[in-house]
């Protein structure tokens, strides 16, 4: 019987002293002189129609977000430098780099330390700079680390709180960073917000206190949360979604709450259609935003809310799924991609063009242990992680062209030895 607030575990390992301690300072070498390390080694995973040896720790749940990942940019260094961060199976935050335009690694798999209960979330809120925040294990608050000028941060600086699901972060505009979770107390969805990229506080910034997104319910998943602009650029919108109390003991209800144009959050949040598992997906771009989940039925649902349109109804997208969705948008907006792990462990993937989505699910083949993680590279390279069988990372790599369908994609290993565990609240479990 696992505690109220706790870690869902399937190799979890203990801890050293040593490792506890580790807070090492990564100073990389100036990029005419970073070495490169080749973009994975080759792999294979068996076909569906051969026993696998290990079934993924995803059967019979929904995986949630297990990888976060953000560009570093800089003007006086071409390419652009993405860093994928994932939590470790000795509970310290790791991350690699990727150099997007030779499609290479910069690093090996690199720790920056700590003690944490969640899987992290990053975001680069200006140029030269990324933070990466997670739940600290000792007292659950909310902790953040920052590379800027070329070094990461000595200490894992707190935002205090008390936390019972992992960070979600996004921002507006150079400085900005919105930074969001469940709190334990009242298990709302709370949000902290920095103007400047220094000083946390509410909207309002009247004190280091968490703003309280009140709903009118428990929830017992993650939220997600999405920044964009509108069209005109004169409001900055905020989109939130979490799950809460839903219509049967199966399932939950999906929530949807924005921040409107009257530079205020919507009086209450809106009840969406349908009942689900596992954490809901947001996705924000201007004027639009595009939710996903994984029914109780196990398909993926979606609905998508417009600037001129409001909330759609839920549509099934079909499948039978095991994994939260990685969801992204490309120009033009209308173009909506879809990853998840299939009930067979293998990654699906489907295409939304102009309002019209694809027939089926293309199956892109892998062996995954955790959901995917989609990263854009430079022009349009997608390259989607995830854990492997044996608890390292694995990637593919796809060109996202004119088409529905992205093709086939040789698979590979990436080292590292990433937990396979997930921070939940288990108020409504």
């Amino acid at each position: 019987m696992l505690n109220k607030y706790s870690i869902f575990s399937s190799q979890r390992q203990p801890q050293t002293e040593a490792d506890k301690a580790s807070s090492s300072t990564v100073i990389p070498l100036p990029s005419s002189t970073t070495p490169s390390f080749a973009f994975g080694t080759p792999t294979t995973f068996p076909s569906p129609s051969v026993e696998k040896p290990l079934a993924s720790v995803c059967r019979g749940t929904v995986c949630p977000k297990m990888f976060t990942s953000a560009r570093l940019t800089d003007s006086l260094s071409d390419p652009s430098t993405t860093y994928l961060f994932a939590r470790g199976q000795d509970n310290t935050i790791w991350h690699r780099a990727i150099n997007e335009s030779g499609l290479t690694w910069e690093s090996e798999w690199e720790s920056l330390g700590g003690n944490f209960l969640s899987q992290p979330a990053a975001m680069s809120c200006e140029e030269g700079r990324v933070d990466v925040f997670a739940v600290w294990a000792e007292d659950r608050s909310m902790r953040f680390k920052t590379f800027q000028n070329g070094i990461w941060s000595t200490e894992w600086a707190s935002l205090g709180g008390n936390s019972v699901a992992p960070p979600v972060v996004c921002g507006f505009h150079e400085g900005n960073i919105n930074v969001v979770t469940i709190n334990q107390d009242d298990h709302n969805v709370h949000q902290k917000h920095s103007r400047d990229g220094y000083t946390f506080g509410p909207i309002s910034q009247e004190s280091d206190e968490w703003n309280i997104l009140a709903a009118p319910f428990s929830s017992g998943s993650s939220p997600d949360f999405g920044c964009s602009p509108t069209s005109d650029h004169k409001v900055l919108r905020h989109n939130a979604v979490a799950y809460g109390k839903g219509d049967s003991d199966t399932g939950s209800g999906i929530y949807f709450l924005k921040y409107n144009k009257t530079a205020n959050w919507d009086k209450d949040w809106t009840r969406g259609q349908g009942e689900y598992s596992g954490d809901p997906v947001l996705v924000s771009t201007i004027d639009r935003s595009d939710f996903f989940g994984v029914g109780v039925d196990m398909a993926i649902w979606y609905t998508n809310w417009t600037n001129a349109g409001g909330y759609s109804s839920a549509v099934s997208l079909g499948g039978e799924f095991q994994s939260v969705v990685s969801a992204f948008i490309t120009a033009p907006s209308s173009r909506v991609h879809v990853l998840a792990v299939g009930t067979d462990d293998r990654l699906k993937h489907k295409t939304c063009i102009g309002g019209t989505w694809a027939t089926e699910w293309e199956d892109l083949g892998g062996h995954f242990n955790s959901s995917p993680k989609a990263v854009q590279l430079s022009g349009r390279t997608v390259a989607v992680f995830g854990i492997g069988p044996d608890g390292g990372v694995i990637h593919s790599t796809f060109e996202v062209g004119a088409g529905y369908t992205w093709g086939s994609g040789q698979w590979y290993a990436d080292g590292g030895q990433i937990s396979t565990d997930w921070y939940r609240d288990e108020l409504a479990s």
